[in-house]
């Protein structure tokens, strides 16, 4: 073993508590700050948060990602809103702001077409914003994470109302057709009845 990592090593005896304190310390303080964005979030358009569900998934220290979740309901459905702070993905030592669904992936199906937000990269199921490192202003960028994504629904109630609409005018409009052959064949009938009289 090098003299190097010898002494990493007796170093580390006189540091690692400290340094687990802090990791702790850190990460649960981040989680109940994430936890508190989404708690205390006012707008959330056509989903309905279930505020209690708020919490946390600790992953071990060599995954660097900290999240809150909350378990909401749209069309009658549940859908699963993850916000993270992402070091693991990151390309540089600078983590990038996430937000993702873990279920409820139906809902999440032509995110492809739609049109993000310029400041907003999707990228590997999930939307990402990078944010300035000298400026983590974790309630402000994670609300306009959470705008965006309320904006795709919203943008998928509106596709999915003009296909019901549309879909209601064609049946209507086969009605029409339907009744009006039917008038039609009424007609012919009453007429081929007063000509045998």
């Amino acid at each position: 073993m090098s003299r190097e990592i010898d002494t990493f090593i007796n170093e580390g005896f006189s540091r690692y508590k400290k340094a687990t304190d802090v990791y702790n310390t850190f990460r649960k303080e981040l989680q109940n700050k994430l936890q508190l964005i989404l708690k205390t979030r006012q707008d959330w358009g056509l989903v309905v948060p279930q505020l209690e569900s708020i919490k946390s998934t600790t992953f071990w220290p060599e995954y660097p990602l900290l999240n809150a979740r909350i378990t909401c309901e749209y069309k009658e459905k549940q859908l699963i809103i993850v916000i993270a702070v992402n070091w693991y993905q990151s390309e540089t030592d600078i983590p990038f702001l996430g937000l993702w669904i873990e279920k409820g992936k139906e809902f999440w199906l032509t995110q492809d077409q739609f049109n993000w937000n310029s400041q907003f990269k999707y990228i590997d199921h999930g939307l990402r914003f990078y944010p300035n490192p000298e400026n983590y202003g974790l309630e402000e960028h994670f609300n306009d994470l959470l705008d965006e994504f309320l904006r795709y629904i919203k943008d998928l109630e509106d596709k999915s109302e003009f296909l019901t609409t549309g879909s209601t005018g064609a049946r209507e409009a086969r009605r029409c057709c339907t009744e009006r052959s039917l008038a039609r064949q009424v007609n012919r009938s009453v007429r081929q009845q007063l000509f045998k009289r």
